[in-house]
């Protein structure tokens, strides 16, 4: 069963209604990240592993293999072309059950990343505060420098944290 399935969500890429500044933020990053000779290099790679490690595991692999662990759900919530998961989570990716969520349509060069790197995952395009699995259904929720571009930080926040087990 895939993830989307496993969380009742359709796989639909049916476009909601945003706001002038959400439309602006999809279309502008849906260009950026599949730009991907822009910002993808090995020494980039490195050092945005050596960053994430640091900010969110104290540079501890092993601290992250324990969290992810067999079969845990992964939401990358604003997941652009996936590229922060792909450099955090590395191989560990495929032990864990992953899906990109983003309103733009970034996740075409998620699933070319994926792909690339024969990392399991599923992406979906859709606003993170339209996405609506069932609450405390999600045991990771990874969203890298993505709320403050909603329009309303506090409430995705709350809306997200709300799914989380």
């Amino acid at each position: 069963m895939s993830v989307i399935e496993f969380l009742g969500l359709e796989n639909s890429s049916e476009k909601s209604t945003y706001s002038e500044t959400q439309n602006q933020t999809k279309d502008i990053f849906g260009f950026k990240w599949n730009k991907r000779n822009s910002y993808e290099s090995p020494a980039m790679d490195k050092m945005q592993r050596e960053w994430l490690l640091q900010k969110y595991v104290n540079g501890d692999v092993k601290k992250l293999a324990e969290i992810v662990g067999e079969n845990k759900i992964i939401v990358d919530a604003g997941c652009g072309s996936a590229y922060g998961a792909s450099v955090f989570f590395g191989d560990l990716i495929n032990k864990a059950r992953y899906l990109g969520i983003d309103i733009s349509n970034s996740i075409i060069a998620g699933r070319d990343r994926f792909r690339e790197k024969s990392y399991a995952g599923e992406f979906m395009q859709v606003s993170l505060n339209d996405f609506n699995p069932k609450d405390q259904s999600i045991d990771i929720i990874f969203s890298e420098g993505v709320l403050h571009h909603t329009d309303n930080t506090e409430k995705s926040f709350k809306h997200l944290a709300k799914k989380i087990k």
